[in-house]
């Protein structure tokens, strides 16, 4: 099958026919090697790989105020000059494993689909025990005061 186009051969990406046969199998395998080579170039840049194609895939789309922890993750969120009121709040999930927020000299545990308000000048998160492999912990993180 042959493309009679004078312009030359259509593009793999965008075309305004419907993709079918080989030239959807030319997309496929295109946005795929392209995705491989984002998560390669990003892990390159990063110097950490990602434990998983869901965890890369949710930092990449998450807020700057949104966080997703994994197995044994530990993030600083909060580190000002001086003690400022910060919310931080447990997303829903199917995981009972409370999040661990460690500020200044203290710990308070968040519970999912729930909130709590914290003066500090530091805080750090993480899940309270390791979870699982791909299992994921949302929360937000918002400085009030």
């Amino acid at each position: 099958m042959t493309d009679a186009n004078p312009q030359g051969p259509l593009p793999l990406v965008a075309s305004a026919q419907p993709a079918t046969g080989r030239r959807r199998i030319a997309r496929g395998v295109l946005a795929a090697t392209a995705t491989a080579a984002l998560l390669a170039a990003s892990t390159a840049v990063s110097g950490a790989p990602y434990e998983s194609f869901v965890e890369h895939q949710l930092r990449m789309a998450s807020e700057p105020n949104e966080y997703f922890f994994f197995e044994d993750d530990r993030k600083q969120v909060v580190d000002y000059k001086r003690d400022r009121i910060v919310r931080i709040c447990a997303g829903d999930s199917r995981h009972l494993v409370p999040l661990e927020v460690t500020h200044d000299d203290d710990t308070t545990m968040v519970h999912r689909n729930d909130c709590v308000r914290v003066e500090a000048k530091e805080i750090y998160l993480e899940p309270a025990e390791r979870l699982e492999t791909n299992a994921v912990i949302q929360a937000t993180v918002r400085t009030e005061r």
